[in-house]
């Protein structure tokens, strides 16, 4: 009789003990971290074209297994909404774009995302075909529960002159065409590690 308590207390041991290092090995799978990638200004320095210029944003989103997608959005978003409806913007020199989502992604952990965010301009014409601005590139990676990330100028033969300056947490890109020349200002909001 005794024998069998202590069998039983021993595989007791044995089960909290599997069940204990199996939490701690799984621990925060399911704990992704989500981040939001914010336009935190637009500004039409020069439009492209006499005027004003009509822009919308082309989103390109590679995740860890090489997926892709690409979304077009307007620089707009307003009440939840992304304006799925409405094509392009219509902006005039000297005007602001400010505070818009472009995405939010949940990162598990030893998950990565790339952004491409593409200034786009369209003439409503089919003769001509849209114009890039200017691009700007951010890769975030979930490393242990903490997020790292990198900011580029993705390169690209075809791409506008860029310059990008990074100051307090915010990404500014100068972005100038031919004719064109805008300042598109991006930011990564991520929760605090401890919420």
């Amino acid at each position: 009789m005794k024998w069998i308590k202590i069998s039983i207390f021993l595989l007791t041991v044995l089960l909290m003990a599997s069940i204990f290092l199996w939490f701690q090995s799984n621990r925060g799978i399911n704990n992704a971290i989500s981040i939001k990638l914010n336009l935190v200004s637009l500004e039409c320095l020069k439009t492209t074209e006499p005027g004003s210029d009509e822009i919308y944003f082309n989103l390109m989103s590679i995740d860890s297994q090489g997926q892709s997608s690409i979304t077009r959005i307007p620089p707009l978003y307003n009440l939840g909404t992304r304006f799925s409806q409405v094509r392009f913007v219509r902006v005039k020199e000297g005007q602001m774009i400010s505070n818009a989502r472009l995405t939010d992604k949940k990162l598990k952990n030893g998950e990565s995302a790339t952004f491409i965010v593409s200034l786009m301009e369209t003439d409503l014409s089919l003769a001509q075909p849209d114009t890039l601005v200017g691009a700007a590139k951010v890769t975030i990676r979930n490393k242990n529960h903490t997020i790292e990330t990198s900011w580029d100028i993705p390169k690209a033969n075809y791409a506008s002159p860029t310059t990008m300056e990074s100051k307090n947490g915010e990404h500014a890109f100068s972005m100038s065409d031919k004719k064109g020349k805008y300042k598109m200002v991006l930011k990564l909001d991520v929760p605090p590690k401890d919420s």
